[in-house]
């Protein structure tokens, strides 16, 4: 048989082997794009989970800050009572005094 004819369809097989190349490469390909699709995702994902722990970090720098104040006005409150107790019974002043205390705290409140 003269050359580059067909026998018993192995060259058939050979040059399905040689297209199957382009295919492999074609599979590559999408592989490639496929993990450069997933890099991407995971280098999105990196960037959102930072902001959201920065933005959690404010959050909570700021629940301190009031955490402080609040602890900071409340001992107040209780040196001021405490100043006033101190006078009233000083005074001999018989009244309830928790009555009043209260009365006191609640304006203090406001």
């Amino acid at each position: 048989m003269p050359r580059g004819g067909k026998k018993d369809g192995k060259e058939d097989q050979e040059g399905g082997a040689a297209s199957s190349v382009e295919p492999g490469s074609t599979a590559e390909s999408k592989s490639e794009g496929k993990l450069e699709e997933l890099a991407g995702l995971v280098t999105t994902l990196v960037r959102v989970q930072a902001a959201r722990d920065e933005q959690a970090e404010k959050a909570s720098s700021i629940q301190e800050c009031r955490w402080r104040n609040m602890q900071q006005q409340f001992t107040e409150m209780q040196q001021q009572v405490s100043r006033i107790t101190q006078e009233r019974r000083q005074e001999g002043d018989t009244q309830d005094d928790s009555q009043r205390l209260m009365i006191i705290v609640c304006s203090a409140v406001k």
